[in-house]
């Protein structure tokens, strides 16, 4: 989960600052580095997710044959 939370911060922090270098080019700039820090920002989320999924389904399985 921890690396979830990363991956979350780190898509966070690229989106701004995609969307910061793109509105110092003015308006059409600044809505493609918005665009496009948010493309990057939801593919992160997307990792994000399946990782913690991946890492819920191991541990149910871990917890199963354990018993």
């Amino acid at each position: 989960m921890a690396g979830s939370l990363g991956g979350l911060i780190v898509g966070v922090l690229l989106w701004g600052a995609i969307a910061l270098v793109g509105l110092a080019g003015g308006p059409v700039g600044g809505a493609a580095g918005a665009l496009a820090g948010f493309s990057v920002f939801a593919v992160v989320v997307l990792i994000a997710l399946v990782m913690a999924a991946e890492s819920a389904v191991a541990g149910a399985i871990g917890a199963v044959l354990n018993d």
